[in-house]
Parts: C-alpha cells; structure tokens; sequence
C-alpha cells in the first residue's frame, strides 16, 4: 500500500483545491488587465524577422513583451541610465509584479523588509511555511552576504550606483530547500524609501515542489556521532549567543537560548542535577547560572546528533546531550536526554523555544556539498497572525565536525552580532540511541 507523503503546510484537500481555483482565476483575470496596461508602456524593441503576429495592441506576443520588459530593465540598470529611464508608472510596476517570467522584488531599503513581490519570486517561495510579504530579505541570504547586500541597499537608496549584487538566497521552491546564486539589480528609484529589484536566477523554479531527492540513508548516518564544543575554534562561548538572542525577544519575554535550552534539559536527570550541584555549589535554575558557571558546564558537555529518515521518508535530526566529567574529577558521565527531534523539512519543532507564539523550524538543503549536510535554522514569532522569521543560523555537519554560524540582527539598519560556533567529533554514534529510530 502506498502512504501519502507528509507535508507540513497541507490543509484539508477539498478547501485547498477550491482556493486553489478561486485564486488562479482571480489571477487570470488580474494579470489580463495588468498585461494590457503594460503593452502600450513598454517600447518595441527591434528582433530578428519573425513571422510570429501577437494578439496584444503592439502586435507582439506575451513572451515578447515579457522578453522586451527584461530587456527595457536591463537597460536602465546601466550606469549610464538618464533619470526618465526608471520605473516611475505605477501601472507599470504594477505590470511586472503580475509577472511569473519576470523576477521582481519591492523592498523598504533602509530595513530589508519585503513590501512586494512578483508572481515569479512566489513561485521559488511556495513551501515558505509563511506569507513571504513581510519578511525580512536579509534573512533569506547566506551570513557571508548579508553585510555586502546591507551596503548595496544603502548605494542604492542614495542613488549612488545601479550596479547590482551577486548573493546567495535560500530559495523553498521544493520540498528540499536550495541555497541558489542569483544577481539583485536595482530597477527603479528608491521612493519613500521603498525600490523594485530584478533577481536572476540560473535556473528555472521547480516543477514539482512535493518530490523530495534520493538521498543515500548512508550519507545522513555518516554524519552521526558524539560531538563537543571547541571554543578555540568558535568566535566565543553558546552563552554570548544566548545573550544577543535575549536581545530579540520582545519586551518582558527572556527567550532562553540553545545552550540554556540543552542544560536545561540535562537537568531532568538525577544524576545531572546532583553533578551540576557538585560543580556549582548549589543547584540553581538555568536562566539564574552565572556565564562563567555555564562556560564551564558547556566543557563537559556532549552531544549526540543522529540523522536518518522517517517513516515518510524525510530526513530528520535527533539531539541528545549528557555531561562527562574530565578523569580528575572521575570521568562520571550521566545518562543521554533528548534535547530535540525533528524533521528537517521545516516542519516546527515541538516543545524547544520556551516562548508562546515562536517556533523553530529546520531546512536541510537538496544542493548540499558532497559529504555534507547543509540545513538552516529558523526561529520565528507570530505577530498579527503571520509567522515572521526573526533569525536564521546556518548548520553545515560532516562526518568530522559541526559548524553552527550566523548573524543576529533585528534589521538591516541594526548593527550585527556575527558567530560561529564548532562542535568536534569525539566518539562515534551510540548504538543504542541510533537503533531507537529505526523505522
């Protein structure tokens, strides 16, 4: 018999497929108007001889027109560009966002924050757990480029330079998410601090986002094993994190980081709390331990990872930790605790964040490096009724080594606290933990 594949985000069949028709024939309609106001907007380029007669005013067809609107963008992105070159119709503008050929993306310059986009940006989006309008851009690209694209939207919202970017952008147009190249170019003026970007990607969007790639079950389980914290590797202790996190969280609300979360939870133990209690002189809640005290505890803590795939054949990390103490104090080591277990299809992961209304999600990403598995960690908080991503932090695990970087950031115009943090491979995986999740 065959199982329905699992899905995160699907509703009830019956009311996605009658929003689903509602929607397209509402665009349908939309983009009909838009594509003849556009028409008379766009100038005719000249082409090759063709015999090809459109049924739009101009005589061209839709993917001409769509060819001439690309090539009129281009064409104002250059630097020798006339100020009557830019965009300023609204109709126009309008025009392009319809668009599922063309790659536009409005943003408020000064913050990053996504005001509009095109049908075709939305497309590379649709497994997006949330309404991409809203969202923090910056959020979406690699840490290494998010300070090179702060730089570009300040040229570009003085008007300084229409020479575009080459960034990398974490795309959910599948059910695997993929780190993609694509170039920014700036295409109108910014105004009221709001301007319309081209993006070009080297690849069309996925045709079927539901099909999820054969990863070899070898590969994931290669990554599996006993890891802890080398901090001569890492920019500073997991505590300096948790407190930039502390940070982000709304007024009144603490939010308690990964560190904190992983003690916490070894405090569920008997033995744990009777060793912490040993270390610490007194047995104290973990929001309440001193950096120094967790600095030390964060030493002689271990952390399993285990990868495999579930039952409905998605990939999925399992998180556990314990305590080993060094042979001068006895090399004692308490019993492994589950620290978390999810998917990594960006389905939330239950009972982590302490805070109501938050979530973390994890995305693992379908162009990997060979030998490596790539996911993003996303943390987000529900304000008016959307899930708004509010910090992401990049995850790269081999079989040797586990890398966790970011950058921790309210917008574009904060100034950002940069991180990374290294767990080496001490030991390989424990079977026993391993053979739990075997489906």
């Amino acid at each position: 018999m065959t199982m329905a594949r699992y899905h995160p985000y699907s509703d009830s069949p019956t009311s996605r497929s009658e929003k689903s028709r509602m929607e397209k024939a509402e665009q349908r309609k939309r983009t009909r108007l838009l594509i003849e106001a556009l028409d008379p907007l766009v100038p005719v380029f000249s082409r090759t001889c063709t015999a090809e007669k459109g049924s739009l005013r101009s005589k061209r067809t839709l993917l001409q027109l769509q060819e001439d609107t690309v090539f009129f963008l281009k064409r104002i992105t250059r630097k020798k560009a006339t100020r009557h070159d830019y965009v300023d119709c609204d109709v126009m503008r309008e025009g392009m966002l319809s668009s599922s050929f063309i790659i536009l993306v409005e943003l408020d310059v000064t913050t990053g924050e996504i005001i509009q986009c095109s049908n075709g940006l939305s497309r590379w989006y649709q497994l997006h757990p949330s309404e991409i309008i809203g969202q923090n851009f910056a959020h979406f690209l690699d840490t290494n480029d998010v300070h090179r694209f702060k730089n570009f939207l300040r040229l570009s919202a003085s008007k300084t330079t229409a020479k575009g970017i080459r960034v990398k952008l974490l795309t959910f147009g599948s059910k695997c998410y993929e780190q993609l190249e694509c170039t920014v170019k700036a295409v109108q003026d910014p105004v009221n601090g709001r301007s319309v970007f081209l993006l070009s990607f080297d690849e069309e969007a996925p045709k079927n986002p539901d099909c999820f790639p054969l990863w070899s079950p070898c590969l994931l389980r290669g990554m599996s094993g006993i890891f802890r914290f080398d901090e001569s590797q890492s920019s500073g202790p997991p505590t300096d994190v948790d407190g930039q996190m502390r940070k982000l969280s709304r007024k009144g609300n603490a939010e308690l980081g990964w560190c904190q979360i992983g003690v916490s939870s070894l405090l569920k133990t008997e033995s744990a709390r009777a060793m912490l209690d040993r270390l610490g002189g007194e047995n104290r809640q973990a929001s309440s331990i001193s950096s120094a005290f967790m600095r030390l505890v964060m030493k002689m803590v271990e952390m399993h990872l285990t990868f495999d795939f579930n039952s409905h054949d998605v990939p999925f990390v399992a998180m556990h930790a314990r305590l080993k103490l060094p042979r001068v104090l006895g090399s004692l080591r308490t019993p492994w605790v589950e620290v978390l277990h999810t998917s990594l299809d960006g389905a939330p992961v239950e009972g982590f964040l302490t805070l109501a209304g938050t979530q973390l999600r994890f995305f693992a990403h379908r162009n990997s490096a060979p030998g490596s598995l790539h996911v993003t960690g996303a943390h987000y908080r529900q304000e008016e009724g959307v899930w708004k991503c509010y910090h992401t932090r990049t995850w790269i695990i081999t079989p040797n080594k586990s890398r966790i970087y970011g950058q921790i950031f309210r917008d574009l115009d904060d100034k950002p606290y940069q991180f990374e943090q290294t767990f080496v491979r001490v030991e390989d995986p424990d079977r026993s933990l391993m053979c739990k999740y075997v489906v």
